[in-house]
């Protein structure tokens, strides 16, 4: 098999475990009386980049379901805006645990297992985190393409 990447000279695809970082939010806790950590992929990385591909995936099947809609002059209803927002917010959320590898969570004194439901749920039930996780992969994707074009 031929190896374009070397024909190219470029290293190949990129391990996206190599880009993670660890994250420790201010005022946070882990549920064991330690501060709370995140392995987070930096935006604009390996795995942001795959999840945003995934969410563009459900979002172009969504609006298939909604094919006969014109999206010109609709009028929306304060409900009907609400419920925009919150499916936002759930992008928000799953992208974010798809970016995400692990934390150091506990309950009731055991590990908890990092899952992407699981951290939806978390990015979802505590929005100051998601948009500190936000933050902090963003500011991390921006050193990381400043260390690609240099």
């Amino acid at each position: 098999m031929t190896d374009f990447a070397k024909l190219v000279g470029s290293k190949g695809p990129v391990n996206d475990k190599l880009e993670a970082f660890e994250f420790k939010p201010e005022g946070f806790e882990n549920g064991n009386g330690e501060p709370l950590m995140l392995m987070l992929h930096p935006g604009g990385g390996t795995r942001f980049k795959k999840a945003m591909r995934i969410m563009a995936i459900k979002m172009r099947k969504a609006r298939g379901q909604n094919a006969n809609e014109e999206d010109e002059d609709i009028e929306m209803t304060e409900a009907e805006i609400e419920a925009e927002l919150e499916k936002t917010d759930e992008n928000a959320a799953e992208i974010l645990a798809r970016c995400t590898d692990g934390w150091n969570l506990h309950s009731d004194g055991k590990a908890l297992k990092y899952g992407m439901d699981k951290g939806k749920d978390l990015y979802l039930q505590v929005p100051d985190l998601r948009e500190l996780a936000d933050e902090a992969a963003t500011k991390a994707g921006k050193k990381l393409k400043a260390k690609k074009t240099a």
